[in-house]
C-alpha cells in the first residue's frame, strides 16, 4: 500500500502489527511473527478467523493523495493508460472518477484474460483484487499460488511488463516479492 500510505493506509507490517495487537500474544510472540512470517503467511492464518472480511474495511473511507492524482492527470495527458497496482483500496478509480476520466477495471482471472483485447479507456489493472470485491482479494500464501489464479494474473503481469503495448512501465514501491 506504499503509494497510498499518504492517505492514511497502513503498510503491510503496520496492518499486521495492528492486528497481532489485538490478539493475546506476548510481545515476543508478536515480534516472532512480524520477523519471520511473510504478510501472505500471516493473512493466511488470520483469514480463518470469524470476520476477516471486515478487516477490507480499513481500505474504504480514504480519500486519493498527490500520487493517485498524479497518475490521473497522466491518464488525461495521454502519457498513460494502464495503471497496474497490487492495492485493492479504490484510490485510483477515485481520483480518475474525479477528474471524469472514463476507465475499465480488472481484478479477476475472467478480465485478466482479456487483456490484450482494444479498449478505448485507461484500465486499472488490480494484481491482488479489488477492496469492491472480496472474493477477487489475494492475500493469502494459498491465494497467491492457486494454480487455477496463476494463469490470468499471469497474463496480466506478461501484458504490463512484456506483451503489451507498452514502451515504458513505472513501478512505484513494489517488491515484486510475491511473482
Amino acid at each position: 500500500a506504499g503509494v497510498s500510505f499518504n492517505s492514511g493506509l497502513p503498510l503491510a507490517a503496520a496492518f499486521v502489527a495492528r492486528i497481532l495487537d489485538g490478539i493475546c500474544l506476548s510481545a515476543e510472540e508478536q515480534h516472532e511473527i512480524r520477523d519471520h512470517l511473510p504478510f501472505e503467511a500471516v493473512m493466511e492464518v488470520i483469514s480463518t478467523f470469524p470476520g476477516f472480511q471486515g478487516l477490507l474495511h480499513c481500505f474504504t473511507g480514504v480519500k486519493p493523495n498527490a500520487n493517485h492524482f498524479f497518475c490521473a492527470e497522466l491518464v488525461e495527458a495521454g502519457k498513460l493508460k494502464d495503471i497496474a497496482t497490487t492495492n485493492f483500496d479504490l484510490l485510483f478509480e477515485t481520483a480518475l472518477d474525479a477528474k471524469r476520466i472514463a476507465f475499465r477495471r480488472f481484478e479477476n482471472e475472467d478480465q485478466f484474460c482479456k487483456l490484450g483485447e482494444e479498449c478505448a479507456v485507461a484500465r486499472i489493472l488490480k494484481f491482488h483484487g479489488s477492496s469492491s470485491n472480496p472474493q477477487s482479494i489475494r492475500v493469502t500464501l494459498t491465494d497467491v499460488s492457486k494454480r487455477q489464479l496463476a494463469s490470468g494474473r499471469k497474463h496480466a503481469v506478461n501484458f504490463v511488463f512484456r506483451d503489451g503495448p507498452h514502451e515504458a512501465v513505472i513501478v512505484l514501491g513494489y517488491s515484486c516479492s510475491d511473482w
